[in-house]
């Protein structure tokens, strides 16, 4: 069986646009993205184009599908780069499994360091960024592992990434 989610849209520093453009304009910022790429230069390229030096636009489509029957190089990455859950507290249960391998968790403080530069309509003056993935199950947009469907939320911070799930 296979375990999937579907996202109807994404909100990076809790503000919800088509596309996400990243202007880095500190060191931290400019740093983080140099270190990604070095380090993971296959996530990196995964994550995000570069537009011109020191702008970025997100890869990560705004509404999607990756599930454990999704096998194009970027899909095999995403299904690893979401699949870690080191933000989840002990009593948070991940509902599925996207990969048999998680990014360090350095992965996630670089990554939210690099988003923290879209400051989008309500301004975002905060060293690390948030990443949500937006459920819509009205428009069946929903998570899966195969036996029984579950509402939920994905969030990736510089903590990793948080599953929380409603059994429906």
């Amino acid at each position: 069986m296979d375990s999937y989610i579907k996202w109807a849209g994404l909100e990076v520093n809790e503000d919800e646009h088509a596309e996400y453009v990243f202007n880095l304009k500190n060191s931290d910022q400019i740093n983080s993205f140099v270190e990604l790429k070095n380090k993971f230069p296959d996530l990196c390229g995964a994550l995000f184009h570069e537009l011109s030096e020191n702008n970025l636009k997100l890869r990560i489509p705004t509404s999607g599908y990756l599930g454990t029957n999704s096998y194009s190089d970027q899909d095999m990455i995403l299904r690893r780069f979401f699949d870690d859950c080191s933000a989840n507290s002990d009593e948070d249960i991940k509902p599925i499994i996207l990969s048999k391998e998680t990014y360090p968790k350095e992965v996630y403080s670089l990554f939210s360091r690099i988003i923290s530069s879209f400051e989008g309509d309500y301004g975002w003056d905060e060293p690390c960024g948030i990443l949500t993935l937006v459920f819509d199950d009205t428009r069946g947009c929903i998570c899966s592992n195969g036996e029984e469907e579950h509402e939920i939320s994905i969030t990736i911070d510089e903590n990793g990434v948080q599953w929380a799930w409603w059994p429906q």
